[in-house]
C-alpha cells in the first residue's frame, strides 16, 4: 500500500517571509483551494479503502485501520492523507492558477511521510514528482522524491527553487509514479 501524508509551500524568495502562494497549501481550509485525480473520501474511519483515494484530516490512523497514528507537521493540525493508486500518472495534487512575476526565484517546499504499517515498517512509501507548469515556457519538474525507506511518521522535507523566467501564472502539481503495493 503506497499511503503517504502531504503539505506544501510556494512563495517568492525574497523576502524570508514571503507568504505561501498556494492557497490551502497546509489544508488548514479542509477539501479546498486544490483539485486532485484521486477521489475525495470524508474523513472516517476505514474510509481510505480503495486505493486512489484522499482524505484531509489530523490522525491517519482514523481514517485506515493499518495505518499508524501520524499527525501532521509539528504534530498536529490538518494535512493531505493519500491512499496511492495502483495506475501511475493521475495528478495527486494539483493548484489552481497562481499569479507569479516573471524572472523572480520562488521557493517551493514540501513534506511528506509514510503512512503505513502497523509495527513501523518502511519501504511502503511513494515515489512523488513535483512539477510546475507556466503559462509561458510549459512544463518543469521541480523535483523527485520517494517516502519509500522514511520512517513511519517521520516527515522528510523537500525544497528547491524555481527561476518564473516569462512566466506570470503557474500551476503546481503532485505526482506519484509509485504503483506498487504489498
Amino acid at each position: 500500500m503506497r499511503s503517504f501524508a502531504l503539505t506544501l509551500l510556494l512563495a517568492a524568495a525574497v523576502p524570508a517571509s514571503a507568504a505561501n502562494l498556494v492557497t490551502n497549501g497546509t489544508f488548514s481550509g479542509g477539501n479546498s483551494g486544490f483539485t486532485s485525480g484521486y477521489t475525495y473520501v470524508a474523513p472516517t474511519f476505514n474510509s481510505m479503502y480503495p486505493e486512489a483515494t484522499y482524505t484531509i484530516g489530523t490522525d491517519a490512523s482514523a481514517v485506515h485501520d493499518q495505518w499508524e497514528a501520524v499527525k501532521g507537521v509539528g504534530g498536529s493540525g490538518n494535512f493531505m492523507i493519500v491512499n496511492g493508486a495502483t495506475n501511475g500518472g493521475a495528478d495527486v495534487w494539483r493548484s489552481g492558477a497562481i499569479a507569479v512575476d516573471a524572472d523572480t526565484k520562488y521557493f517551493f517546499e514540501a513534506f511528506a511521510t509514510n503512512l503505513c504499517c502497523n509495527a513501523g515498517r518502511t519501504g511502503a512509501g511513494s515515489l512523488l514528482t513535483f512539477r510546475v507548469v507556466g503559462d509561458v515556457t510549459g512544463t518543469t519538474d521541480l523535483a523527485t522524491f520517494s517516502t519509500e525507506d522514511s520512517a513511519v511518521g517521520v516527515w522528510k522535507g523537500l525544497s528547491t527553487q524555481w527561476n518564473s523566467g516569462a512566466n506570470t501564472s503557474a500551476q503546481l502539481f503532485l505526482v506519484n509514479a509509485s504503483t506498487d503495493f504489498f
